[in-house]
């Protein structure tokens, strides 16, 4: 499940996201962060819903040649996800988010 919680970033963006909202409440902003960590297995999730099979082949075959064949793997094993068509939610694949 994808976590909204700052203390769920990395120290080097915490602070960061702190000043930003900071910064908007000042201004009368009310900002939402939709999501500070995703897993790998629920980026891979978002990555399929809206790809064909040779989309999804094409990104497993580029993780694998970057040295990065754990995250291609949990694209392949995270499966179809079943009448989720549509527009794509998401360009980046596990890891790369």
């Amino acid at each position: 499940m994808a976590s909204r919680k700052i203390s769920d970033l990395i120290d080097e963006l915490q602070g960061k996201a702190e000043q930003i909202l900071s910064y908007c409440d000042k201004r009368g902003v009310d900002l939402l962060i939709y999501c500070s960590y995703r897993s790998p297995q629920e980026q891979a999730r978002l990555y399929r819903q809206s790809r064909n099979g040779a989309q999804i082949q094409k990104k497993v075959d580029s993780l694998t040649n970057r040295g990065f064949s754990e995250l291609a793997n949990i694209l392949v094993q995270v499966g179809p996800q079943e009448g989720k068509l549509g527009a794509h939610v998401t360009f980046a694949g596990p890891g790369e988010s």
